[in-house]
């Protein structure tokens, strides 16, 4: 299993930068974690966008979504046809990708994209990817997911606030990529759904390109 950090900034990336997105690559097979702003340029730095296999959503809010739209119009306007691409997201995600466009928008992004509802804790498989779900705490439904593949496992938790279910997703994982934007001490009257893991310092993103294998 392959991990490439496409983007990490919460809200909304800074220069150079991107939102929430990170490439997953287990054999041949391309799977991305949240799709936030600016996060299809840098895909395109490591993948041709129409290599993609699937995309995971944790969730509705655009730093870990919007660049779904831009994604939309490169298949769209793409010289050759593409089979529809699986999103697997929870309630909410297709309802706000649809709202930017009109009823006959609507339907050519039904044509693009193949959305799969997912129902937290329930078990499923993305191409050779073994995953489960944990719905995290968030102001919209919020899905933490645990990947295993290749002998490897990697858990993701999207946006969320402090909650039992992360150590259950992150137990025996080789990787957690935890949201964690305020640091102790930071949090005093913000709201409770952004320091899932506090002891980790997200407060300068990684680097663009990062990766573990």
């Amino acid at each position: 299993m392959e991990l490439t950090i496409l983007g990490a900034s919460g809200a909304w990336p800074g220069p150079g930068g991107a939102a929430n997105g990170f490439l997953v690559r287990a054999g041949r097979y391309h799977l991305v974690l949240d799709f936030g702003m600016a996060v299809l340029p840098n895909l395109q730095r490591y993948l041709p966008h129409e290599q993609i296999d699937a995309i995971f959503i944790s969730h509705e809010h655009w730093d870990h979504c919007l660049d779904l739209y831009p994604l939309f119009l490169a298949r769209f306007f793409h010289p050759d046809p593409l089979p529809p691409l699986p999103v697997l997201a929870p309630a909410g995600v297709f309802d706000r990708l649809a709202a930017m466009e009109d009823e006959e928008g609507v339907v050519e992004i039904r044509k693009s994209f193949e959305f799969r509802e997912v129902e937290p804790g329930v078990d499923f498989e993305i191409g050779p990817f073994a995953a489960r779900t944990s719905l995290l705490p968030h102001w919209v439904p919020n899905l933490g997911v645990r990947l295993e593949a290749e002998d490897a496992v990697l858990a993701y938790t999207g946006d969320t606030g402090t909650s039992r279910d992360i150590e259950s997703l992150a137990r025996g994982a080789d990787v957690l990529i935890a949201e964690a934007s305020w640091l102790d001490g930071q949090d005093e009257g913000r709201d409770p759904y952004h320091h899932g893991v506090k002891t980790v310092d997200c407060s300068a993103p990684s680097p663009i390109g990062a990766a573990w294998t």
